[in-house]
């Protein structure tokens, strides 16, 4: 059996697909389930039933490899870091953050 090997030169392309990341609250209660649909050069974001952003992936992608800087504000959201956690403020009042290595899983993949 052969195996195939990539032509030389030829362009390799980021990953991109749905990523799912379960949400809790201030209170550390579930809250919903946020869907980050990843193309090749923007990220949609949907919470609660409703497109939040449309996030350029290079800028997203140089805010998540950088923490201590400033939030990220777009659209209806606001992402930050705080210690180890990612966090997710939506219009401004609703805090979130996803349970565990989210930050880790997200930088991998965008």
């Amino acid at each position: 059996m052969s195996q195939a090997t990539p032509e030389v030169g030829a362009p390799s392309y980021p990953w991109t697909g749905p990523v799912h990341l379960d949400m809790l609250n201030a209170q550390g209660q579930a809250a919903g389930t946020a869907e980050m649909y990843v193309s090749v050069d923007t990220l949609t974001v949907r919470f609660g039933g409703r497109t939040l952003a449309f996030i350029v992936r290079d800028f997203f992608r140089s805010w998540l490899r950088r923490p201590g800087q400033q939030d990220y504000m777009i659209d209806d959201m606001t992402w930050s870091i705080q210690g180890d956690a990612l966090c997710m403020t939506v219009d401004g009042e609703f805090f979130y953050s996803p349970p565990g290595e989210a930050l880790d899983v997200l930088r991998s993949l965008i």
